[in-house]
């Protein structure tokens, strides 16, 4: 059994590198830096992670605010809606009604005109059958039948 172990470490770059155990060992101060190193990232990281966790949660606090102004738009712009259904139903209504009565007052007018108009026909008529009348009492045939009866 061979003692040696294949392990990838990072150079001065950061470029990981095969190195084989029992090789070469690293010396103390190889592996103090390569720790260090590795520290740092961690603490990088853990830095990146923590203002990506604040980011996150100013973001959460901005949908918030704005899912609450945007449901508060919305109940407004929905009673304003209902508001001016109901203005609108009212002037229906009115307009409607408006409408019926000025129907009616026009019927009322054609009546009274076509009221008029067959008083006038009745009264020109009833003057005609009155001179046919008076023309026929005067008429010759009239007098001998007026006799007979």
């Amino acid at each position: 059994m061979s003692s040696t172990q294949t392990v990838l470490l990072k150079d001065d770059a950061g470029v990981l590198s095969p190195d084989v155990r029992g090789s070469h060992r690293p010396s103390l101060g190889e592996f103090a830096d390569q720790l260090d190193r590795v520290i740092r990232e961690n603490q990088d990281l853990s830095s990146r992670l923590n203002q990506a966790m604040l980011e996150k949660a100013t973001l959460c606090q901005l949908y918030e605010q704005s899912r609450t102004a945007y449901e508060s738009e919305r109940d407004r712009l929905n009673a304003e809606l209902e508001t001016l259904r109901s203005q609108i139903n009212g002037r229906v209504q009115h307009l409607l009604s408006t409408k019926e009565r000025l129907m009616g007052e026009e019927y009322e007018r054609k009546l009274q005109d076509l009221t008029v108009s067959v008083r006038q026909e009745r009264h020109k008529y009833t003057t005609h059958v009155e001179k046919m009348k008076a023309q026929l009492s005067n008429c010759i045939c009239q007098t001998g039948r007026s006799r007979a009866r």
